[in-house]
């Protein structure tokens, strides 16, 4: 009441939802790998890394699946033979992530033996090799992945400090999806190996459906990559770039 009262003194009203500024993300081209090359910050650090960012695309309880599941299908195969067989550098990681409520599966090597264009062919490699084995999966083995997903999806919260940032989060993305683990439970039990395949080779895959965008940070002992020495498409200048490029529609 007494909101409603000094808004009424001073005339005033909250913004339409449509003139709120929003964080939006720049919907790159399809079918075109972009990259970023920089030096490291520090001259001291040996290693040099490869950091793709892969997009699956706008917030949906079926695309966030997708992209968890591809992303702990990829982890552990990518992480034996890059890591354990060949010993590229200590970090092989892959995660599904979440840029401003859209979607992506990141993918991150980082080395001290070879510069950043060579650790991004053999994570292009090891992507079609991922491919390949997803390809061969039983029915068995596809549901235990989906099995081990969905138990993490239903984890609870342990603490009530965890519940609340789960919540907040869904405040601060303006998502609003508070329902979201039996949202996205279902949208997963009604997934099939023909779609989760589909989507791998059309959205991780090269293809002509592919969005993705690689950082590729190189170390002073290795050679810094040409424009066309990772076959990418190189962005000089990142702010410029953005600005032409189109925007994933607001989560509204």
């Amino acid at each position: 009441r007494r909101v409603h009262g000094v808004r009424a003194r001073l005339c005033t009203a909250p913004l339409p939802r449509a003139c709120v500024p929003h964080q939006r993300v720049a919907q790159i081209a399809q079918g075109v790998t972009y990259a970023t090359v920089a030096p490291v910050a520090n001259p001291a650090d040996v290693n040099s890394a490869a950091d793709f960012l892969i997009v699956f695309g706008s917030a949906t309880p079926r695309t966030n699946v997708l992209a968890k599941l591809i992303a702990e299908m990829m982890a552990q195969p990518m992480f034996h033979q890059l890591r354990t067989v060949e010993a590229l550098g200590y970090i092989v990681a892959v995660r599904a992530v979440t840029v401003c409520s859209v979607r992506c599966v990141r993918i991150v090597v980082q080395s001290a033996a070879h510069g950043p264009a060579y650790l991004a062919a053999r994570v292009e490699a090891q992507i079609a090799a991922c491919g390949e084995l997803f390809a061969a999966l039983s029915p068995e083995a596809f549901a235990k992945h989906v099995a081990a997903l969905d138990l993490q999806l239903a984890e609870s919260d342990k603490q009530l400090g965890q519940e609340a940032a789960r919540l907040w989060a869904e405040i601060k993305s303006e998502e609003l999806l508070f329902d979201r683990v039996a949202r996205e439970r279902a949208a997963l039990a009604a997934l099939t190996h023909a779609e989760m395949l589909t989507a791998y080779n059309e959205l991780v895959c090269r293809s002509p459906l592919r969005r993705a965008c690689v950082g590729l940070v190189c170390a002073t002992a290795h050679p810094m990559p040409g424009p066309g020495d990772a076959g990418y498409d190189v962005i000089v200048e990142p702010a410029r770039f953005a600005d032409t490029q189109s925007l994933f529609p607001l989560f509204l």
